[in-house]
């Protein structure tokens, strides 16, 4: 799809900004495989020259992609429990991630660890487990496991194939988990009923088309329980 701004880029009006978010609406679109500087100049209507006036590389505008989405998630209030701020956030940033499923890569990547962008997020989670009490040296660890599990959860969850033909992709591995072999899988052929499609190697669906809502407030509690742990 053509995006609507390429009649106003090429009239000369096409900003930094505006070019950020005609990338994130061609990720969100056509994912993050098909994604270059030349198609993207192509649906602006504008040379891939143009571009480079207002980015200085596709990784410098895919690292504003990130950026731009993760400034969609707001805070929590400062005064719920720690346990309860922690929670919303991570639900806020699922429900962002669900929005830009595509971008997500971005986000749980390489740049998430490299980019400053991303502070404005990374201080709140500190200040909220300083909050609770927690010595700087467990705030670290508790940190990174919170972050580890909450973005590897939604990463993993909104992950779809590499493929140029999903719908015989979502029938093949359908068709493979219904016929899996008794005799070589038997916990999973037993626990079947209760996975299939709703688990991790065991679906052919991906968030936000098929959320794992029960398994992330799962998770949510089981770090909960750990967190405090690390507390003590």
């Amino acid at each position: 799809m053509q995006s609507e701004l390429g009649p106003r880029a090429a009239r000369g009006s096409l900003t930094r900004q505006a070019l950020v978010e005609a990338a994130l609406v061609y990720i969100d679109e056509e994912g993050l495989a098909a994604f270059s500087m030349r198609n993207l100049g192509r649906r602006l209507g504008v040379a891939t020259n143009a571009l480079y006036w207002h980015i200085d590389s596709r990784e410098t505008l895919l690292a504003e992609v990130s950026n731009h989405v993760l400034s969609q998630v707001r805070t929590p209030d400062s005064t719920l429990q720690w346990q309860a701020w922690l929670r919303a956030f991570a639900e806020r940033i699922r429900g962002v991630m669900h929005a830009h499923p595509h971008a997500a890569p971005l986000i749980t990547g390489e740049i998430l660890s490299s980019n400053s962008g991303e502070f404005h997020l990374v201080e709140p989670v500190l200040a909220a487990l300083i909050r609770a009490g927690f010595r700087p040296s467990s705030a670290a660890l508790a940190y990174n496991a919170y972050v580890g599990a909450v973005l590897g959860f939604i990463g993993m969850e909104v992950a779809g194939p590499s493929t140029d033909d999903l719908a015989s992709w979502k029938t093949a591995t359908r068709l493979a988990i219904t016929d899996a072999d008794a005799e070589l899988y038997p916990t999973l052929v037993s626990l079947r009923p209760e996975l299939i499609n709703r688990a991790f190697g065991v679906r052919w669906e991906s968030a936000p088309e098929q959320p794992l809502d029960e398994s992330f407030v799962a998770l949510l509690s089981v770090l909960a329980i750990g967190l405090e742990s690390l507390r003590g």
